[in-house]
């Protein structure tokens, strides 16, 4: 078989058998290597992402933490929760409280609540300041539209312990979007009295992450929340969510985290697709006929009340994008043709035998010949190529006799030209 016939019929069969692959491929070849080698590649990369925003998340509330505690057991600023304090501590602690407002973006509000759960001490929102003759008084704190105290209450296990973190809890409010940093009050005899509050903007924590370069301008986190009284607080953050499937998407990862099962990957569907809306550029509307579904890749956080982190992504970022299934079926082609080539080529070509034959037992007679010294007659050369002939069409065998026409034009060509090179 020449080189030609070689290089056609392995195209013929590498095309035949690319055909059979790419329908194999499509049948659950690309859903195996997917779940296999694809997915746990992703997952490594959102694993290693949320693992950086972990530690940004302790950084993060530890700060803010620390911060408060210092601020609440300063001692001009336990004198909130006297009838009249001196003039002195009043100027104290409204410096201190001016300087935490603007040292802390995050910060919006403070409330000093009573342990019987009704009465402020202090509070910066203006709906609680009740104005008299008589001077300022603040409304009760059950009057307000705010999680019940009992939710809110700061512990009182760790509530002299020397590390701050151990004395906060930490209550997150999705529906209105803000963080609330609860912390044990104590007044100059070091006994508890009441609970104070710091109220923070959970957008904060995303610009906490911007500026560490761990998310992107449009990867800001959205905070989730169960609101019932049962289990107030109880949410995380999750990065991804798009607004148009807010509320179906957040009661299935809510209710995921609840059941608290150890999975960290799972799929969501959204109740809701987006619509462009007919003759508007950039207007969306929102369907219900169908939902979309996205994946969900969660981390339980060391400390629960941090909040639980997520990552929410489209289920196509765990399918090989087109370019990748473009460029392993081109492989497989490529794979297959020089497969197929090399197995042919293992089998040498019969004229390359035969040529390289007559060469050899040709190239035998010239060096005999040489050594003589006399030239010889025409009859003796005639006589000479017949008996190297019959000789070399003895020892290809088979392949002789299948090429007697091929191999008898190429003997006698060559020694055509070995009769020249003698001058005979």
């Amino acid at each position: 078989m020449t080189s030609g016939q070689k290089v056609a019929f392995s195209l013929l069969i590498s095309v035949l058998a690319f055909c059979a692959f790419t329908v194999v491929a499509f049948s659950g070849l690309f859903d195996i290597l997917e779940v296999n080698f694809y997915q746990p590649f992703v997952q490594e990369i959102k694993e290693k992402k949320i693992d950086e925003i972990e530690s940004a998340q302790t950084e993060y509330f530890d700060t803010l933490i620390r911060r408060f505690d210092s601020f609440a057991g300063n001692p001009s600023v336990k004198t909130y929760i006297e009838s009249h304090p001196a003039d002195s501590s009043v100027r104290s602690r409204e410096i201190l409280r001016s300087s935490l407002l603007s040292s802390t973006p995050a910060l919006s509000g403070i409330r000093i609540i009573s342990n019987n759960g009704r009465n402020l001490f202090f509070s910066t929102f203006p709906s609680d300041i009740i104005s008299s003759k008589n001077g300022t008084s603040y409304r009760n704190y059950d009057n307000l539209e705010e999680a019940s105290f009992k939710s809110v209450k700061a512990g009182d296990s760790f509530a002299f312990s020397s590390n701050s973190t151990e004395k906060a809890r930490i209550i997150k409010e999705g529906s209105k979007n803000r963080i609330i940093i609860s912390l044990p009050f104590l007044n100059s005899k070091n006994e508890i009295v009441a609970t104070i509050l710091f109220y923070c903007d959970s957008a904060s924590f995303s610009q906490f992450l911007f500026s560490r370069n761990l998310i992107d301008i449009n990867g800001y986190a959205s905070l989730l929340s169960v609101d019932t009284n049962e289990k107030v607080g109880f949410g995380g953050f999750v990065f991804g969510i798009p607004n148009y499937a807010r509320d179906s998407l957040q009661k299935q990862i809510l209710e995921k985290w609840q059941k608290n099962d150890g999975e960290n990957l799972w799929l969501v569907q959204s109740e809701e697709s987006p619509e462009l809306k007919a003759g508007a550029e950039n207007e969306f509307s929102v369907s219900e006929e169908q939902g979309k579904k996205f994946c969900v890749f969660s981390r339980k956080p060391a400390r629960e009340d941090f909040g639980y982190l997520a990552f929410l992504y489209d289920e196509s970022e765990l399918k090989f994008p087109p370019f990748m299934r473009i460029l392993l079926l081109a492989t497989a082609f490529v794979t297959f043709y020089l497969a197929f080539f090399l197995i042919l080529s293992f089998k040498h070509d019969d004229i390359v035998i035969i040529r390289d034959k007559i060469s050899r037992y040709q190239n035998e007679f010239f060096i005999a010949y040489r050594k003589m010294g006399e030239p010889k007659s025409a009859a003796y050369l005639l006589e000479q190529k017949n008996i190297v002939e019959e000789r070399t069409l003895k020892s290809l065998g088979k392949k002789g006799e299948k090429h007697a026409a091929e191999f008898k034009a190429i003997f006698d060509s060559s020694w055509n030209e070995l009769l020249a090179v003698l001058g005979g």
